[in-house]
């Protein structure tokens, strides 16, 4: 419904009003009558309760793919590497300082 708006999909029901306005002034009913019906129905649909946020839900996510992107999800994976390894170390540390005794502690930290 929000492809025939000429819209992506929204919860926004002043955007999908903007919207059908603006398809009703490229597709007028004296000019197209089916692509204005089919307007028309798809806004109706989206007007009823709840149609809209059960339309968006039911929209598919559209991510953009391009190099910036790409390039940050990597970016984000090689911190999230970093963080673990860090804390693996600091895990391996506390087990190691867990396990010894006071006087242990006090030599190998001083």
């Amino acid at each position: 419904m929000f492809e025939i708006l000429g819209i992506q999909p929204t919860l926004d029901p002043a955007a999908v009003k903007r919207a059908y306005f603006a398809a009703a002034q490229r597709c007028p009913p004296h000019a197209d009558p089916d692509a204005f019906r089919a307007i028309r129905a798809a806004y109706e649909a989206l007007s009823q309760p709840g149609a809209l946020a059960a339309a968006f839900m039911a929209s598919a996510l559209e991510v953009p793919q391009d190099d910036e992107l790409e390039q940050e999800i990597a970016r984000a994976a090689s911190r999230l590497k970093g963080a673990r390894a860090h804390a693996a170390e600091i895990a391996a540390f506390v087990a190691r300082a867990s396990a010894m005794t006071l006087d242990e502690a006090t030599r190998a930290f001083g």
